[in-house]
């Protein structure tokens, strides 16, 4: 049986929204729901600072507490969207069967992506590309601040809130870090 937020979106979609999340320490998320199933949201991301699009981020639906359309001419940010004509694109590819499948598809496409494990203790994020995977965990080579890579880090599939792709941060990073060291 869907959700009210899955029949939502089959009557919103074209519509920015804001994803309360559930646990403290997730972060709320503006954006484009650009694709959905009964488990995961792909959202095209919407940077609220710089009102622009950048980016994709996949949710696990489960951890989304409530949600607001922006489908109203009285916001301001929807009257502002439409004006500068700011419009969600869907990524080519990228699979929602499962976190599994969305991790191998992401990774054919996109240097670096963020893999996040966010809890009410703590938020882990990991940057990098996946360098294996296997049946219940992966392994991503993470880099840190200064663009160096700190090694690998296994991750089960299970532990993922959260993970993000083609971002401008991700973007630079990718152009910037030094090169992937080689693993046997």
């Amino acid at each position: 049986m869907p959700t009210s937020l899955q029949r939502d979106l089959k009557k919103k979609q074209r519509h920015m929204v804001q994803l309360i999340r559930s646990a403290v320490g997730m972060s709320n998320v503006y954006g484009f729901v650009v694709d959905a199933n009964d488990d995961l949201l792909l959202v095209h991301f919407f940077d609220s600072e710089a009102f622009c699009l950048t980016g994709y981020e996949v949710l696990r639906q489960r951890d989304i507490r409530s949600y607001c359309f922006f489908d109203d001419p009285r916001y301001w940010r929807f009257r502002a969207l439409r004006r500068l004509k700011i419009r969600p694109t869907a990524p080519v590819g990228i699979s929602l069967a499962s976190i599994q499948e969305l991790l191998a598809s992401v990774t054919k496409r996109y240097p670096l992506l963020s893999v996040h494990h966010e809890s009410r203790d703590r938020h882990v994020t990991y940057v990098g590309p996946i360098i294996s995977m296997g049946k219940r965990t992966f392994t991503i080579e993470d880099a840190n601040y200064y663009g160096e890579w700190t090694g690998p880090r296994r991750t089960r599939y299970e532990d993922v809130t959260r993970v993000c792709f083609d971002s401008g941060y991700l973007r630079a990073s990718a152009l910037a870090a030094h090169k992937t060291p080689r693993h046997k």
